[in-house]
């Protein structure tokens, strides 16, 4: 869920992906209707497309970024290498990118080597909360992607970064696959049964709030529901303890809020339905750790400092849902470099073009995941801003065209 390593080789044999077709491709193949409702219907779609070029004209007048616009077959390297000139630093989203439905996608380990041997840092930013870094680490290495658990910038991670500060030494109750806890090592997690008989207590009135502090709180009420993914895990008796807990005033912490996501079994329900349902219950709002926020990408950001990348003040994010700072780095100023000079590489329009435009990053958008030409037509089509930079078939044809 939202998780973005490739599943144990036993179950996941390596399988050969078709690339999806570019908007372009899909254009070209349609019949051209010159007269009636189809003939007005194809002029709109082009007036709507004439437009968006002009407004991409007009941005890059201006000195902003320009979005992606539909470009003849023969010249996408050109455009890309002009989109992607200046790259400095990468940071890649993982599912979607390099794995999909538990396998890896064609080429996506040598494009990773490439970006290793030419020496441009990258990090994999991802939503990912099954798997520790370390597991992701070895998942992938599995399946010939070498990723050090150090590259590795999970809103799993993050979440076990933020309690630690936050709370420490409290009790927290994490809804989460086993290898995830592996991320909260010397954190006080509780049990199913020690969650339950905590929020009957609390519920009693035999110990105070979860929100209380001082010698009178005794440190014994759970402070944070954290909720990953979970699986099958998550129950009914285990979604009705954070219920509890949450309603007696433990903080519900998001690691993301991701709706679904692909599997090998095809589209599959995420954790974000999950917290969506303990916020409705419990009449609380969620604190998100994962993409989209802002923070999250601050976060990352400030990773590449010590491999040298050239660095910047990020100013402090604003909260995102109205309730404190927006998550992974907690308010806090981060170090990072010029985020116009770093490049995301997202197969989701949401979560990671549109959040990456957010803080200033360039974007360039991959068709070999969750979304594809259609969704990206339909961006295109309600005049949207938060374009992605470049479009590319994968991975692999994003690294060509870097500098």
């Amino acid at each position: 869920m939202a998780g973005d390593g490739p599943a144990p080789a036993s179950r996941s044999p390596l399988g050969q992906a078709r690339t999806r077709p570019t908007v372009t491709d899909q254009a070209a193949a349609q019949p051209q209707a010159v007269m009636g409702p189809a003939g007005a219907r194809q002029r709109a779609v082009a007036r709507q497309r004439a437009g968006a070029q002009q407004r991409g004209d007009a941005r890059q007048r201006a000195g902003a970024r320009q979005p992606a616009v539909d470009s003849a077959p023969e010249d996408p390297p050109e455009r890309l290498r002009s989109a992607l000139a200046g790259v400095r630093a990468v940071l890649l989203d993982m599912d979607g990118v390099v794995v999909l439905r538990g396998r890896p996608i064609p080429g996506a380990g040598d494009a990773v080597a490439a970006l290793r041997d030419r020496g441009l840092p990258f990090r994999f930013l991802t939503n990912s909360s099954l798997w520790s870094r370390e597991g992701l680490s070895a998942r992938l290495s599995e399946a010939g992607i070498a990723v050090a658990p150090g590259e590795i910038v999970t809103a799993l991670s993050a979440s076990a970064s933020l309690t630690a500060r936050r709370w420490p030494g409290r009790p927290l109750y994490v809804l989460a696959a086993p290898d995830a806890l592996r991320e909260f090592d010397g954190q006080h997690l509780v049990s199913d049964e020690e969650a339950d008989a905590l929020a009957a207590a609390q519920a009693a009135g035999r110990m105070p709030v979860a929100g209380a502090v001082g010698p009178a709180a005794g440190g014994t009420a759970v402070a944070a529901v954290v909720v990953g993914d979970a699986g099958r895990g998550f129950t009914y008796e285990r979604l009705n303890t954070a219920f509890r807990l949450v309603r007696g005033g433990a903080r519900l912490v998001a690691v993301h809020r991701n709706r679904w996501w692909l599997t090998p079994d095809g589209a599959t329900i995420d954790s974000g339905a999950f917290v969506r349902a303990l916020e409705y219950a419990a009449g609380r709002r969620s604190f998100l750790v994962g993409k989209p926020s802002p923070a999250f990408f601050r976060a990352a950001l400030a990773t590449f400092v010590a491999g040298g990348v050239p660095a910047t003040v990020a100013a402090p994010p604003a909260g995102d849902d109205g309730s404190g700072p927006a998550s992974a780095d907690d308010g806090r100023r981060a170090s990072g470099p010029d985020p116009a000079a770093v490049l995301m590489v997202g197969d989701d329009l949401q979560t990671d073009i549109a959040a990456a435009h957010r803080v200033g990053l360039r974007t360039a958008f991959v068709l070999s995941g969750k979304h594809g030409a259609a969704e990206l037509e339909a961006c295109r089509s309600r005049g949207r801003d938060d374009l992605p930079d470049a479009v590319a078939p994968s991975l692999s044809g994003i690294v060509a065209a870097l500098d």
